[in-house]
């Protein structure tokens, strides 16, 4: 009798670091976002704090996307890519179309120009869903190769479309993720020198990023080099934490706390803008904090009835039912 396939342990450390990637973005947008309502809510040490963290944001959720791809790849190539159309495409229209009737004035939503790069935050969902359809030329192409020609594509070719240009920057993370995926526990078994070099190295680049000697953006294309050690050192640490609950049910249904969190955040920002009583910004960011984060909260709570706004209700195999013939019974 053959053996089933075991099934393949959670990481519950990656959900952690997913669940706290996403919440510093969120945290981040709490504060810029609102400014198209005229709230500027600066505070002493902002730089610092924003500063330091841009290299790692960002970054760490691309990384983690391309740890998990290899196990994807291993599925039947519609199942595949149907996952992808599924979780990432569907949300990325859902949430586009919500953004544009909530809270962007005057929105053609049939007008491709909106939907190119992707409304406010949703770029990271449009770059991710062309890396994955990138993403099997890993079985012919290395993963480190296809890392490096983003950053080397965008010095060599200067000026180029905004679209081309943060596809072949935050490219280079998720190849990355999946470069390393092979030889993480390694990583992870690396003796006390290496979180102490990491460590080092991250917070002299956090430093620099808060100065702004040292960019992680499209238009500085070496900058991708900077985020190295700090995710290195992230990912070495990780699993040596304790279980955080909190952060790994947040990281879970991380695609909850990135889509719905400007929705509520910007409704709550307008409606703030639109009374008539002036509050003392940090009262005002409090109320918006809110929104920010209890809103999406209360959708991940309620995910198993609101998973049609994250995920396409349509699975693979109902397709392949409607599309297969039926055998004749003559």
């Amino acid at each position: 009798m053959a053996q089933s396939k075991p099934a393949r342990t959670r990481l519950y450390w990656m959900d952690a670091l997913r669940g706290l990637a996403v919440i510093l973005i969120a945290f981040n947008h709490s504060f810029d976002f609102p400014r198209q309502f005229g709230f500027d809510f600066r505070f002493e040490g902002r730089q610092i704090l924003f500063g330091s963290l841009e290299p790692y944001r960002v970054p760490l959720l691309m990384v983690l996307s391309g740890l998990l791809l290899l196990p994807s790849l291993q599925k039947p190539l519609d199942t595949y890519l149907w996952g992808k159309v599924s979780r990432i495409l569907w949300p990325y229209l859902v949430w586009g179309a919500l953004i544009a009737v909530a809270v962007v004035d005057q929105v053609d939503l049939f007008n491709i120009n909106y939907w190119r790069s992707g409304p406010l935050h949703l770029w990271f969902l449009a770059v991710l869903l062309g890396v994955y359809l990138v993403a099997p030329l890993v079985r012919f192409i290395p993963a480190a190769v296809l890392a490096l020609i983003g950053p080397i594509t965008l010095l060599l070719i200067g000026e180029t479309d905004q679209d081309i240009r943060f596809f072949l920057f935050w490219s280079f993370f998720f190849f990355t993720g999946v470069a390393l995926a092979p030889h993480l526990t390694r990583l992870q078994q690396l003796g006390v020198w290496f979180p102490i070099v990491m460590g080092t190295a991250a917070i002299v680049i956090a430093y620099a990023s808060v100065t702004r000697f040292i960019l992680v953006l499209p238009d500085y294309p070496l900058g991708v080099f900077a985020s190295l050690p700090g995710l290195a050192f992230l990912l070495w640490l990780a699993p040596r934490l304790p279980r955080l609950p909190f952060l790994e049910f947040v990281g879970r249904h991380s695609i909850v706390m990135f889509c719905a969190h400007p929705v509520s955040m910007l409704l709550a920002a307008r409606a703030l803008a639109a009374w008539d009583i002036v509050l003392p910004p940090a009262v005002s960011w409090l109320i918006i904090a809110l929104f920010t984060f209890g809103f999406p909260l209360l959708l991940t709570y309620a995910y198993r009835y609101m998973y049609w706004l994250f995920e396409l209700p349509v699975r693979i195999e109902q397709l392949r039912r409607l599309f297969t013939r039926p055998k004749s019974t003559a």
